[in-house]
């Protein structure tokens, strides 16, 4: 999956998806999977939004990127 809202407001906020895999407590490939073809979830989603991104909805940061949208 691309995350590309999750991605950009990462960037804003200087978070790295090895943060990612410490709150998770899961390996950096496993994550970085995670943002390629894996998906997180549903317990990641939320622990990941409560964690760095409290004021944020699931929706606006786990928004698929527009070409992954199927008709």
């Amino acid at each position: 999956m691309n995350y590309p809202n999750l991605t950009a407001e990462m960037s804003r906020l200087g978070i790295k998806k090895s943060d990612i895999a410490r709150l998770l407590n899961k390996s950096a490939p496993t994550v970085y999977a995670k943002f390629g073809s894996r998906t997180f979830t549903t317990d990641e989603m939320i622990a990941i939004r409560d964690k760095f991104f409290p004021n944020a909805t699931l929706d606006y940061l786990y928004s698929k990127a527009p070409s992954e949208v199927t008709q």
